[in-house]
């Protein structure tokens, strides 16, 4: 394990620093973690999207946008803190198709992952080490060293590729093409 990552993993355990991190407003957070073609990112283009980031963990909540709003950019940067700050965090994210699923995971939520220094940190084999499980990083599953992980996967006429899979919350998209007789089958996972 390199220095600067005990470093920071010690730093982020240190309650002073925890306190801290709890107070600021965690839309606020976001230009020091992502940054979007090369710039902080804000919510200043997306005022709309200031709720999905809460201070308190919020297992339900229905997004009703528009297309091309940064719905689908927004939910991975709120995934991805989610899972930064919250350690053995199950996320499963399920959408209609395949192509679909692998689109949100190649292009949001790798590029995500790839744009926050403590997210890529967090992947580096070097903290396997450290890791309570194992670190993975696939179009189907992203796993890091805090024990925090998505599994993302499509049911668009088939609950039964989400069975099985553990998850503290599930984030469907584009939920207006999901058969709605398999949304409570899936949701038993939770």
């Amino acid at each position: 394990m390199t220095a600067s990552a005990i470093s920071l993993t010690s730093f982020f355990e240190r309650q002073d620093v925890l306190k801290a991190l709890e107070s600021i407003p965690r839309d606020q957070i976001l230009p020091a973690l992502f940054r979007v073609r090369g710039q902080p990112y804000t919510l200043k283009d997306y005022p709309q999207f200031k709720t999905m980031y809460p201070r308190e963990y919020v297992p339900d909540m229905i997004w009703m946008c528009g297309r091309q709003l940064g719905k689908t950019l927004n939910l991975s940067r709120s995934e991805i803190l989610d899972m930064l700050t919250m350690p053995y965090l199950q996320l499963l994210y399920v959408a209609p198709l395949q192509q679909q699923t692998h689109r949100y995971s190649t292009l949001y939520l790798t590029e995500a992952i790839n744009s926050c220094p403590w997210a890529k940190m967090l992947q580096e084999e070097e903290m396997s080490d450290l890791a309570d499980s194992k670190i993975v990083r696939s179009v189907g599953h992203q796993a890091f060293a805090n024990g925090a992980g998505i599994q993302l996967t499509y049911a668009k006429t088939s609950s039964d590729r989400a069975r099985g899979i553990y998850a503290d919350r599930i984030d469907f998209d584009e939920i207006q093409d999901q058969l709605t007789d398999n949304i409570p089958i899936i949701s038993q996972s939770l």
